[in-house]
């Protein structure tokens, strides 16, 4: 399980989305939007905004999420299934809340390969569902960037919060004209290991925005000629970069079997 965050927009929900589209060449692959604040996995895929994350759990407020539940509230892109996220009211996100988020979790891991979580702004309470996951902080190595890591650092480590360690980061939008040295001065000064980079591709992202498709990232690449005419050369690099990037990540369990899953339901 693969859990995004980022203290800014610094394109954690178009990470999260290109990481599972990658895993999902190979891997059944589900998304789940849990920025609170700023769901955006729907618009960017334009897929509908119900059934979403918010009514999945109002109907499992009596008790846990059962596995056809979750599959009822399952959309599908381009291969990849996605829980939509839901502008909430403060008094709606108490649904959301730490026991079923840890409930959530558990069942999607039993139905999916990978899950990959949406969860927008990096935050002290975190579910301990989360805490086992592999953490990805999304990090612009720019003075924006690296001011709002810094301050959510300071803020977390004053809230006593020790998950920080083993985050991992990944430097998103790297261009020349960046801070070359970003990722040895977050190792250097926050302990937090760097995984990777995925460079600035402007034209590979509109495209992506204007056709909610990010078919380029698992279609299967016959050359690399063939590939740039049909998607271009951004499409190449960012290709590239994330499969890069899933390749570190842990290796999907064994699929169970039906009658097993249905006991561990």
């Amino acid at each position: 399980m693969i859990s995004v965050l980022s203290a800014r927009p610094d394109g954690a929900t178009s990470l999260a989305l290109a990481l599972a589209t990658s895993l999902s060449e190979a891997h059944q692959v589900l998304v789940i939007d849990l920025n609170l604040e700023r769901p955006e996995v729907a618009t960017l895929l334009d897929v509908d905004g119900s059934p979403n994350v918010y009514q999945l759990a109002y109907q499992a407020r009596l008790g846990v999420v059962r596995p056809e539940d979750l599959q009822a509230h399952v959309q599908w892109q381009d291969g990849v299934g996605v829980l939509a996220g839901s502008w909430t009211s403060p008094q709606q996100r108490e649904e959301i809340g730490v026991p079923f988020i840890d409930g959530l979790l558990e069942k999607a891991a039993l139905g999916f390969d990978h899950v990959v979580v949406d969860l927008g702004r990096p935050s002290a309470t975190v579910p301990p569902a989360v805490l086992a996951s592999t953490i990805v902080w999304v990090v612009a190595p720019s003075p924006l960037g690296l001011a709002a890591l810094d301050s959510s650092m300071s803020q977390l480590d004053a809230a006593g919060c020790e998950w920080t360690a083993s985050a991992k980061v990944v430097l998103n939008r790297v261009s020349d004209r960046g801070w070359r040295g970003a990722g040895r001065f977050i190792e250097r000064e926050y302990g937090m290991e760097v995984a990777g980079e995925v460079p600035l591709a402007p034209d590979f992202w509109l495209a992506v925005e204007l056709s909610h498709s990010l078919r380029a990232l698992r279609v299967p690449i016959p050359d690399r000629k063939r590939f740039v005419r049909a998607y271009g050369a951004d499409a190449w690099l960012v290709r590239q970069a994330i499969d890069r990037l899933a390749e570190t990540l842990p290796k999907p369990r064994p699929a169970a079997s039906a009658t097993a899953r249905a006991v561990e339901a």
